[in-house]
């Protein structure tokens, strides 16, 4: 299904940064952005407000831009649709809006992506509820219904989606009442006895494959302390996993906690606090980057807001060690912004689907194309190479 597009973004022109080498300093070196594009603007193409983006590159290419589009309000209960864009050039210019799953006036959003890399079927995870039920009433077991949790696929890039199931028996803990995939994206694990396996990072654990999409359960579960969460496979096949603060973790901790497992997901060390992954109480993006001719023991890459107290100052930040230390940091938006997405792409260059306007979080999601500088001698040196 096709969203009519009233207005083609006004040709890009007004609001896309093309080519323009716009950097900003944290840290000392510079971010190479190469465009920024808004991909959805709020009060635009019949919805009110746009959020939780997740970027997905499929085999063919294709970057995938998903989110919520919250047809009457910015809140986050009520008529809430999830949307995908796609783009064939790179994240250059986006086609209009499709939807991948409405269910009348109720509440259909949390995306999570992941490709399979051998089939090439992209599967999303959602979570539902219905529009009158906010999270608190849910928490407190008072709504008239719940949080459940659904997954679709799609084997044509995004194009169209299969009918989503309702996983919530399979994979949603008894007794769990609020849920959340996510958001973000998935893994495929590539390394150890679970190779292959698709790994959707949900609140208290994990939601694995290993048949290809075709059964879904848990893993874990993870430690308590966190909630919305992002998950990589490290160079020697452990897994890293960075989550939002929540209770009973104190929130005023104001740091990404981080947790590893080395048994492919069935069991996490206890929650670490990284100085350098400061956070207003917010979503982060966390993915492996291994440039192409590079090693591929890859690089960390985590996108965050880069303030204790306010959604603004969009940084990424770079380990060269696996998650141990975070010695590279660089301003990729420096006004308001909030949630984001990063995805590898073609060349080296890294995209980020994120969260930001000039007078709150929720204006629009753009799309930035850019690459991290090399580095230095003296990270090398830190990090004893």
């Amino acid at each position: 299904m096709e969203i009519p597009c009233a207005v083609r973004l006004l040709g890009l022109s007004l609001f896309a940064w093309l080519a323009l080498p716009v950097a900003f300093a944290d840290g000392g070196a510079a971010l190479d952005v190469s465009w920024r594009t808004p991909v959805f603007v709020g009060r635009q193409e019949g919805y009110h407000t746009y959020r939780i983006p997740s970027l997905l590159l499929t085999t063919s290419g294709t970057l995938l831009a998903f989110c919520e589009g919250r047809k009457n309000s910015g809140a986050d209960n009520g008529d809430i649709d999830t949307l995908v864009k796609r783009s064939e050039d790179g994240g250059r210019t986006w086609g209009a809006a499709r939807v991948v799953w409405s269910e009348g006036e109720n509440t259909c959003g949390n995306p999570t992506a992941v490709l399979d890399r051998d089939t090439g079927r992209i599967w999303i995870f959602l979570c539902h509820n219905l529009a009158a039920d906010d999270g608190p009433s849910i928490r407190a077991g008072k709504s008239a219904g719940t949080r459940t949790v659904w997954v679709t696929h799609s084997d044509d890039d995004g194009a169209t989606w299969a009918p989503p199931r309702d996983m919530t028996r399979e994979v949603k803990p008894a007794g769990m009442t609020w849920d959340a995939t996510g958001p973000g994206i998935g893994i495929q694990l590539r390394r150890g006895p679970a190779t292959g396996r698709l790994v959707i990072p949900a609140i208290g654990r994990d939601i694995i494959s290993d048949d290809h999409g075709k059964t879904w359960r848990t893993d874990g579960p993870t430690p308590p302390g966190t909630s919305e969460a992002q998950i990589v496979e490290l160079a020697d096949g452990r897994l890293l996993r960075s989550g939002r603060p929540a209770p009973p973790a104190k929130e005023n901790i104001r740091r990404f906690p981080l947790t590893v497992s080395s048994d492919q997901g069935k069991t996490w060390s206890p929650l670490r606090y990284p100085d350098e992954l400061i956070t207003p109480v917010c979503q982060g993006s966390l993915i492996r980057h291994c440039a192409e001719g590079k090693a591929q023991r890859g690089v960390l890459l985590f996108c965050h807001p880069g303030s204790e107290t306010k959604r603004e100052r969009l940084t990424v930040r770079a380990s060269y060690d696996d998650g141990a230390t975070w010695p590279g940091a660089w301003v990729l938006d420096p006004g308001i912004a909030a949630y984001s997405c990063l995805a590898s792409l073609d060349g080296g260059d890294i995209g980020c689907l994120y969260e930001c306007g000039k007078s709150k979080k929720s204006e629009r999601i753009d799309f930035a194309r850019f690459q991290i500088p090399e580095r230095t001698h003296h990270e090398k040196a830190d990090n004893h190479e």
